[in-house]
């Protein structure tokens, strides 16, 4: 299996650890999970937060051809 490297900043580059000048796709974002909010040192509020779960989604790099091309 290949190593991957991201940049998991939105927008950064997704490359293979054996070819660092290959950009094989782009952070598109990171997956979320509503966690409710508390006030108060526990009483709960009827708002919620989006939570970072660590998983981080990216597109292939055509999207980036496709973004070059429309500017």
């Amino acid at each position: 299996m290949d190593t991957i490297i991201l940049d998991s900043q939105g927008g950064g580059g997704v490359i293979r650890a054996d070819k660092p000048d290959q950009v094989i796709g782009v952070i598109s974002g990171y997956k979320f999970v509503n966690e409710p909010v508390f006030v108060n040192g526990g009483e709960t509020t009827p708002y919620y937060t989006k939570s970072n779960t660590g998983i981080t989604q990216a597109s292939d790099s055509s999207v980036i051809l496709e973004i070059l091309r429309r500017n």
